[in-house]
Formats: C-alpha cells, sequence, structure tokens
C-alpha cells in the first residue's frame, strides 16, 4: 500500500522514488510501525517487479530508507540507542539532526531537497 501510493505519486523506477523520500524515525511505537511497514510495502513491490520482469533482481536495489532522526537533548537515552541500533540492524541511512523539528526540516530541504517524508506520530499529537 505504502510502495503503491508512492508509484501513483511518482512516475520513476522505484531507486529514485526512494531516493525523492526520507522517513523521519524517533523510536517510537507509531515510528517503529511505520518502517515496518515501509519496508514490507518495498519488498512486496520488489517481488511483483520480480515476477513481471523475470527475476531482474539486479535492478532494484536494497531497501536503504533516507531516515531522519531529530535528536534532542531531552530524549530519553534508552529511546536513542534504540534508534541507533535499529538503524544498524536495518542498515537504514541514518542523518542526525541537532535542531529542532521546523528548523531541520528547513535546512534539510535546503541541503538535500526530498518530495515527502513519512512520519509515525499518535493520532492524539497531530490534532
Amino acid at each position: 500500500m505504502i510502495v503503491n501510493s508512492l508509484s501513483s505519486h511518482c512516475s520513476c523506477p522505484p531507486k529514485a522514488m526512494f531516493e525523492e523520500v526520507a522517513f523521519s524515525f524517533n523510536g517510537g511505537e507509531d515510528s517503529t510501525v511505520l518502517l515496518h511497514l515501509l519496508r514490507a510495502g518495498y519488498y512486496l513491490h520488489k517481488e511483483k517487479t520480480k515476477q513481471s520482469n523475470g527475476n531482474q533482481l539486479d535492478s532494484i536495489p536494497e531497501c536503504r530508507i533516507r531516515t531522519i532522526y531529530f535528536e534532542t537533548p531531552c530524549a530519553f537515552p534508552k529511546i536513542n540507542s534504540f534508534t541507533y541500533e535499529t538503524a544498524s540492524n536495518y542498515d537504514l541511512q541514518l542523518e542526525i539532526i541537532s535542531l529542532d523539528f521546523k528548523s531541520g526540516l528547513e535546512t534539510l530541504m535546503k541541503e538535500k531537497p526530498i518530495k515527502a517524508i513519512f512520519l509515525g506520530w499518535p493520532r492524539a499529537v497531530l490534532s
């Protein structure tokens, strides 16, 4: 569903599609679930492409999602360590931003423009 959603908004190959998006990971439950959904969607897309292209998987890179972590001084040490361990375990391209969320996004967009950022936040926080 997630990769299909990306595909409908991006008329580019999967590699470029993943280069144009990022994932904001904060080590919380919601963003961890989203991480697994992104990975599952990617691999389902990869399997679908494999079937339609006759096992030509070399053209689809591994799922190395560009991952942004807004590190704050008030974060719990266990959250920081979980975030770093998860990034290592899943070979995420972890970019650590030591600014507040708004300033960090502004800086990110100046340095490496992207088209979308996936956020895993509880519904209550967003309303």
